[in-house]
């Protein structure tokens, strides 16, 4: 299959690397599209987040359809639609350095839930297997740019989280982009008393 790979800083190049075969808790994925993601794909590129070492396979918001699982899989079914397949386990395959590597033809999802019922926390097993709870099934009424960004969405969820109660206080949220329109949104959920959005787009501002 077709991935594109970061073969040193700023040097991108479409290579051929064999499609992967699911695991136990895993399904294939035929990936559908890939969301270009501004800063985690370039900071990949360039070395400053995520792999060790070039090459490094890139793609970062990717979602696609299942077409295979494993013995043990129960959350996903073939033709439901999953975010965040990775086109190599994450990690090193020999050959590849992978964090995602959603700009591929095929990748590879987990199931959590089954993992977990059946063996315990996968964090606590490997760290690697954390990925699995970024696999989410995506309703099928959802389009296709809708789909894109659900990564972005559970990100800037997870973000809000942590914060612990936010609630009563005032949030400063800087730029009116994807991820800075969601943290507003989500502050407003999460009982904030004062959002002040600062941004140089005044159409998003409004």
């Amino acid at each position: 299959m077709k991935a594109w790979a970061a073969l040193a800083p700023d040097q991108i190049k479409c290579v051929d690397i064999p499609i992967p075969e699911p695991g136990d808790y895993e399904a294939l994925i035929k990936i559908e599209a890939c969301v270009f993601c501004n800063s985690t794909d370039w900071m990949v590129v360039n070395q400053h987040f995520g792999a060790a070492g070039y090459p490094v396979l890139i793609g970062h918001e990717s979602f696609g359809k299942v077409i295979k699982t494993g013995k043990h899989v129960r959350s996903f079914k073939v033709g439901d639609r999953v975010t965040g397949p990775n086109a190599v386990p994450y990690g090193f395959n020999g050959k590849y350095y992978s964090v995602w590597g959603g700009f591929a033809e095929y990748g590879i999802v987990g199931d959590y839930k089954a993992l977990k019922q059946d063996k315990g926390d996968p964090v606590d097993q490997d760290r690697n297997l954390a990925r699995f709870a970024t696999n989410l099934t995506i309703p099928a009424d959802f389009s296709l740019d809708r789909a894109g960004l659900a990564i972005s969405l559970s990100e800037a969820v997870s973000c809000i989280t942590q914060l612990g109660s936010v609630k009563d206080k005032s949030i400063v949220v800087l730029g009116t982009g994807i991820a800075g329109l969601a943290f507003v949104m989500l502050a407003k959920l999460h009982d904030v008393e004062q959002v002040i959005c600062v941004g140089r787009r005044a159409e998003r501002l409004a």
